[in-house]
């Protein structure tokens, strides 16, 4: 009896121990098990064969990356829902790959109808390594601070403090504009010209080798009117001594400023130092049109409030 007895409080200690074990092995299973990511899409692009994904992803223990999904079966998502972010992610969350550590993603049908799911079967985009000239730094696109949309592809944010402009290239098909601006502003530099907004440096996404877009100064001052028709053409005579046409004159493409002209948005530029027949027919056209460029009252080119 008195054995019987005393062996109770060591038992009761025995469980205790073993709860308390239990209770450790389960929390620390919890604590390090993978939490699922968080997604958010940042830009789309659909059309009625496929739809190119942009979307950000946070995880607890990676940090944020970007990702991007090539939906080649657009009927995988009801159309109403393939530009409404949530919704996108909600169907798309539904495949057995989603959480896997892939970068990119292609989803389709096999000849027999059914769904095929490739894990990085195309990099992701960049701009050519080629273009990347000077010791201009590289800031991570997702450290950019007080982040407000301008245009589809243009930003406001803050660097090192500076307001500036970010424009960048959501996904490959966009690179080949993105690079002709790029050259365009490499030109100025070489020239030491002052028409256009400073270069700050560039964006990347996921390592700094993988540049994706630019930043600039901030330009304060007023769009132009017909009124400052000599103010205009005069800028674009001196980008033309300098053998670039900036291709896609627009108002809101210029800002009136106390020094003069900046030009801004050279993704159509041509750059053509030995001033060809055909650019020098461009040029000749672009001159031309600025009367009838600076009357438009269309909004084409006006950036979003």
């Amino acid at each position: 009896m008195l054995r019987s007895l005393g062996s109770k409080p060591i038992q009761w200690a025995l469980l205790g121990v073993c709860t308390m074990f239990i209770t450790f092995r389960v929390w620390k299973r919890l604590k390090y098990r993978p939490s699922p990511p968080v997604d958010t899409v940042l830009s789309f692009d659909v059309a009625d064969e496929d739809c190119l994904y942009r979307i950000q992803r946070h995880c607890k223990h990676h940090g944020t990356r970007g990702v991007y999904v090539w939906l080649k079966w657009p009927d995988l998502i009801p159309e109403e829902y393939r530009t409404y972010g949530p919704s996108v992610i909600r169907h798309l969350s539904k495949l057995d790959e989603w959480n896997g550590g892939w970068e990119t993603l292609i989803i389709d049908k096999d000849d027999a109808g059914r769904l095929q799911v490739l894990c990085d079967a195309f990099p992701p985009h960049r701009v050519s390594e080629d273009m990347i000239i000077g010791s201009y730094p590289a800031f991570n696109v997702f450290d950019l601070k007080d982040v407000k949309e301008v245009k589809s592809r243009t930003h406001s944010c803050r660097i090192r403090g500076k307001k500036c402009f970010v424009k960048s290239a959501r996904f490959a098909f966009e690179i080949p504009a993105l690079e002709r601006e790029i050259s365009a502003y490499y030109s100025l530099i070489q020239y030491k010209s002052k028409l256009a907004p400073g270069l700050v440096g560039f964006v990347y996404e996921g390592n700094k080798s993988r540049i994706i877009g630019f930043a600039t100064e901030e330009v304060a001052g007023r769009y132009p009117t017909i009124d400052d028709y000599d103010l205009c053409d005069e800028a674009l005579q001196k980008l033309h001594g300098l053998g670039i046409v900036h291709g896609d004159v627009n108002i809101y493409n210029m800002i009136v400023m106390r020094d003069g002209i900046k030009l801004l948005d050279f993704e159509e530029a041509r750059i053509d130092q030995r001033r060809s027949e055909a650019w020098a027919q461009l040029a000749q056209d672009e001159r031309q049109t600025l009367r009838e460029r600076l009357s438009d009252t269309s909004g084409i080119g006006k950036p979003w409030d």
